[in-house]
């Protein structure tokens, strides 16, 4: 036994036996701190493992190209040509609205029938050397009946679809009302007649309805004795343009005065477009949409239908692109 107390003289880890401790208030105290420590960490600890944490980073690309080229084909099933505006966000803060540059546009009828729109033809800016006084000598619909009646009376009837409280309506009213004295005292009279509807009157509320009106003034020319029942104006609001463009509608009808046309039902459909192109843009984040934006026209948002069909899209390199066009046309 001599040999193992003189080995416990080196342990340099003496223990103090139970017996001989004692507790204290301190010393409770002191525990019970820490167990709430540890268990607040622990908390803490699992709390931040499942956080989900989201952050943005900008991460620069070194390419040799500082744009790429993004092609579309898009398709709008019910929003008119004149209306859809392709706009370019960026998160750098660019903001560009109705691009046009690189960019077709068809109108896209219900019963299939497409027809391209030429730049000129979105042209809606008044002519200020027809902006005059002149008195009201147009027809004014009221009610379904009276638009069926006075719509199949001749060849070409022009209607304005307009509402009082509308600032381009007002801008348009001389012009349109001298559109309409031009043709009651020319040889156009026997053929055309020049009308309008207001929307904001009850009794016409179906009538704008049928006819898909999405923003106003909307001018529409019907030919019953014509393929085509109905055609949209769009052109310059002065009144050669609108005189011109109902002289070609009339050629088509047959430009035969015809003094009892049966009673047809008719209205116009819903015009759709067709947008097709490039464009340009800096390699960073951002998107391009296509909104309503009525150019000198004020847009009903109640009867706008964005529906739309993605014929295609991509993205490429500017240079990559040059590349593919350089061996394109050496073959």
């Amino acid at each position: 036994m001599g040999w193992r107390s003189t080995v416990r003289k080196l342990d340099m880890f003496r223990k103090v036996p139970v017996d001989l401790t004692e507790g204290s208030i301190c010393g409770t105290i002191l525990t019970i701190v820490c167990y709430i420590l540890v268990a607040a960490l622990v908390a803490l600890e699992f709390n931040n493992y499942f956080t989900i944490d989201t952050r943005t980073d900008y991460i620069i690309e070194q390419h040799d190209d500082e744009y790429i080229q993004i092609n579309f084909d898009i398709t709008m099933k019910s929003l008119s040509c004149d209306l859809a505006s392709l706009d370019i966000v960026n998160q750098m803060g660019t903001h560009r609205i109705n691009v046009t540059q690189n960019i077709r546009r068809w109108q896209v009828f219900e019963n299939g029938v497409s027809r391209e729109v030429s730049p000129m033809e979105l042209n809606l800016d008044l002519s200020d050397q027809d902006v005059m006084k002149t008195e009201t000598v147009s027809t004014l619909i009221k009610g379904t009946q009276a638009f069926q009646r006075i719509t199949s009376s001749k060849p070409v009837v022009l209607v304005n679809f307009f509402a009082p409280w509308c600032h381009w309506c007002q801008a348009l009213a001389p012009i349109y009302e001298g559109v309409a004295q031009r043709v009651v005292q020319g040889s156009l009279s026997a053929n055309v007649i020049v009308a309008k509807v207001d929307c904001t009157d009850r009794g016409n509320r179906d009538v704008c309805h049928m006819n898909r009106i999405q923003a106003l003034p909307t001018l529409i020319a019907f030919t019953p004795t014509s393929p085509y029942k109905y055609t949209h104006y769009h052109g310059q609001r002065s009144v050669d343009s609108i005189l011109a463009f109902l002289e070609g509608l009339l050629k088509q009808a047959g430009d035969v005065v015809t003094a009892n046309l049966p009673l047809l039902n008719l209205t116009a459909g819903q015009e759709g477009c067709r947008l097709q192109g490039s464009l340009t843009v800096p390699r960073m984040s951002g998107n391009f949409h296509i909104s309503c934006h009525g150019s000198q026209r004020s847009v009903l948002p109640a009867e706008i239908d964005v529906s739309h069909i993605v014929e295609g899209a991509g993205a490429w390199e500017v240079g990559e692109l040059a590349d593919v066009r350089r061996r394109a046309a050496a073959v």
